[in-house]
């Protein structure tokens, strides 16, 4: 039970996250933009780096409601 609600806690950050990313809002979450310089970050934050962010954390947090709902409603 317990760890359902995590999950659920956890899909609903990754989905609010992959909501932001989709409009390009927020920061961009990626092992390249992580090792970036400051001026290499500005350079990095593109539709396509955004939409594949998105896209990630979207799928990831629907991955994770799927388990939360399997675990909460057996």
């Amino acid at each position: 039970m317990a760890l359902g609600i995590i999950l659920m806690v956890l899909a609903a950050v990754l989905l609010i996250f992959a909501g932001m990313c989709a409009r390009e809002k927020g920061p961009l979450w990626s092992l390249t933009y992580f090792s970036a310089s400051e001026k290499e970050r500005e350079e990095l934050k593109t539709k396509e780096n955004y939409r594949l962010s998105a896209l990630i954390c979207g799928g990831a947090g629907i991955a994770f409601l799927v388990v939360a709902c399997v675990l909460l409603f057996r």
